[in-house]
This record gives structure tokens, sequence and C-alpha cells, in this order.
């Protein structure tokens, strides 16, 4: 059950940045996908909370939902089963303003993984490791921005212990304050 810890830790880790929010946050909305060691593409849905620490700098703490699936059956019989990626991300966003309208991000940071095969053997894997990621934000209202993410994570864990995931997402960044 160390894994039910970790996210436990990790939404109150989130909450309590909530109540610190500052005029400065923005919250993110995402979808894309994930090529786990390029053998694996899940459907991702993301949110992610930013809260500026300085400027140019961000504190990064997100959440995404990964979902592939895959027919166990037969074409005549099919037997449709779902697999699991959830990675979490905690890092640093630092910000590049000087491109109006649109911010440059480069991230680097840390993201704990839980994927969830559908087989009762098999309990699933725990993976963790850093990431980097690169992206641009164009802000298309005042309080509202428009992103595309690449995300490279190198995950360590069992079985193959080194494992690369590449995450390509697009979504919309809110902001609390046009500041």
């Amino acid at each position: 059950m160390k894994i039910k810890n970790a996210v436990l830790i990790f939404l109150f880790l989130l909450v309590s940045v909530f109540y610190l929010e500052s005029q400065s946050s923005s919250f993110s909305a995402s979808l894309g996908m994930d090529f786990f060691n390029y053998k694996e593409s899940y459907l991702d849905t993301g949110v992610a909370y930013n809260h500026l620490i300085t400027n140019g700098l961000e504190l990064a703490l997100g959440l995404n939902f990964a979902l592939r699936t895959e027919n166990a059956g037969t074409d005549a019989s099919p037997n449709i089963v779902p697999y699991f990626f959830i990675p979490l991300d905690i890092g640093l966003n630092f910000t590049f303003e000087g491109f109006q309208p649109a911010t440059i991000l480069f991230g680097v940071g840390v993201t704990p993984v839980l994927r969830i095969p559908p087989d009762e053997t098999d309990t699933g894997r725990f993976y963790m490791g850093p990431y980097v990621k690169a992206g641009v934000r164009v802000k298309v209202q005042r309080l509202l921005n428009w992103f595309v993410e690449v995300q490279q994570d190198l995950v360590i864990g069992k079985p193959n212990w080194i494992n690369t995931t590449t995450r390509i997402y697009t979504g919309i960044n809110f902001s609390f304050s046009d500041k």
C-alpha cells in the first residue's frame, strides 16, 4: 500500500499549495499521448498546478491519467481490457516571456509513475525518475493560454529497470491573474 500513501502525500501537497496560492498561479488541463518504452501508446488526460516562485520560475505539480486498451479475445468474441498509466509530476518550469504573445517553457523534475495492467497475476509496476520538458504557451485571452509540451521521462523500475516515456500533449492554461 505504499502507492496509496504516495498518492495521499501528493494530494496533501497539492491542497497545501492551493492554500498558499498567490496572485501569480495557474491551472492547466491537457490531452495527449504517452509512449512508454516506444512499445505502448496511452491516451493521456492531465491537470497541473503552476505556482510562480519568482519571475521566470514556477513550481509545477501535475497529475495525469493515461489509458490504453487491448483486445484479449478474438475478433468474433472481443474482450477489451484496459491498461492504466498514472504519472505524477513534481518539478520546476523555467519560463521565457520575451517572445510575445508566446512564452517558451523548459522544465525539469521527478515523476513517480504507477502502471497497472489488467492481469490479476501482475499487481502493476511502480517507476520513478527524472524528467525534462519543453513547450510553448500562446496567450489567446487575458487569462487563458493554449500550450503544447513535449516531456521525456527516464524512469527506473522492473522488469527492464531503465524505461523511457515520451509524452506529447496540448491543452489550456488558466491564470488566476493577468500579471
